[in-house]
């Protein structure tokens, strides 16, 4: 199926609406004010490393914990 086909407009939107886990991590990077970080996890998604698709659940529930207070 063509990324037209699909309604994706470059490859990144293409890739990122198959993982959806790992756009929900960059848009909570960005909303957080951490484009660099947000950059960097678009760039590991993009490249599709076995070690960091491991990595997704658990960077993932980090995001959904309340921070605790010291």
């Amino acid at each position: 199926m063509s990324r037209a086909m699909m309604g994706c407009g470059s490859r990144k939107e293409c890739e990122m609406r198959h993982n959806r886990a790992g756009a929900a991590i960059v848009l909570m990077l960005r909303s957080l004010k951490m484009p660099g970080m947000a950059l960097a996890v678009q760039d590991l998604l993009e490249q599709g490393l076995p070690a960091f698709e491991a990595a997704m659940p658990g960077i993932s529930e980090l995001f959904k914990r309340p921070a605790e207070v010291l």
